[in-house]
């Protein structure tokens, strides 16, 4: 027989010595990643939050951040250099928008007047009088869009900031009188439920937003039609009759996208997203028993 006393002991005492270094080991370690590597990637990290807050539309450009590894140096260098090349840019892009709108305005203004003249003429043939519609036509449409382009601009970089106290129900009341010859014309019935609600916002984009939920209700509405709004709580919807398809969900709010029997400039909903967007509102798409519904949620 031979004793295995010692032995037992032995390996016991190497286990609780290995399993001690393993245990002090791996303190050292997260006390190493939490103090100094977290400090070696920290320039790191504020390069990356502050590409995150970085907006094309702000004058404020991202700044150069120092640290003591070559590569964050470069790299915060690059992403410098970058977004004050895309600001520039962008500012550049924004200035010519803004000044060729309002050059266009002028001539825009003389093309139409002119033609008001020549409409009145009782000298026109027939076909002179037709042409003369359609470039009548073609010029308002053009005049549409160039203040509905100014108008996105001016969201876009949040240049009208008069803010006051609005009653939803107020704007909306006083939008139905302002529509209803349109509403007599095609013999359209509107149903009105609404309660009293306030927001702050520019009262001149708020009737811009109003405006075009009104008349994207109409403009695509049948004869005959029926046309539900509803105001409760911070919930706004207009529920219209019209085509027994449903639009397209993941383009109506992009720029220029119209229906099939559209003739409008395609920018109505893009600048009723784009202010909502502003105020963080929400705005949303369904069809629903053959009515289409646009949602708007006052945050």
């Amino acid at each position: 027989m031979e004793s295995r006393e010692e032995t037992e002991y032995l390996i016991q005492i190497i286990s609780a010595i290995t399993l001690a270094l393993t245990a002090v080991l791996l303190c050292v370690m997260i006390v190493t990643n939490r103090f100094v590597l977290n400090g070696l990637w920290r320039p790191f990290y504020s390069i990356l939050q502050q590409v995150k807050k970085f907006n094309i539309a702000d004058t404020g450009k991202i700044g150069t951040i120092a640290s003591t590894v070559d590569e964050f140096t470069d790299l915060s260098d690059a992403v410098a250099k970058m977004s004050s090349r895309v600001t520039t840019e962008y500012q550049g892009l924004k200035t010519f928008t803004e000044n060729a709108s309002h050059e266009m305005m002028t001539p825009l203004a003389v093309i139409t007047s002119k033609l008001d003249i020549l409409i009145q003429d009782d000298k026109l043939s027939p076909d002179q009088f037709a042409q003369i519609t359609d470039i009548y036509g073609a010029a308002s449409r053009l005049s549409r869009l160039n203040q509905s382009l100014l108008l996105l601009v001016k969201i876009d970089n949040n240049l009208l900031q008069d803010t006051e106290k609005i009653n939803l129900r107020t704007v909306i009341l006083e939008k139905g009188q302002q529509f209803h010859e349109m509403l007599h014309i095609k013999n359209i019935a509107v149903d009105y439920k609404l309660d009293d609600f306030e927001i702050s916002a520019s009262r001149y984009l708020i009737d811009v937003l109003i405006n075009n939920l009104f008349s994207n209700a109409i403009r695509h509405n049948k004869n005959a039609g029926h046309i539900e709004i509803f105001l409760s709580g911070n919930k706004l919807s207009f529920q219209n009759t019209g085509d027994s398809a449903p639009l397209d969900r993941d383009a109506i709010f992009e720029r220029f996208y119209k229906g099939r029997n559209s003739d409008g400039t395609g920018l109505g909903l893009a600048i009723m997203k784009n202010i909502c967007a502003l105020y963080d509102f929400t705005i949303s798409y369904r069809f629903n028993r053959g009515m289409h519904c646009f949602l708007v949620e006052f945050g």
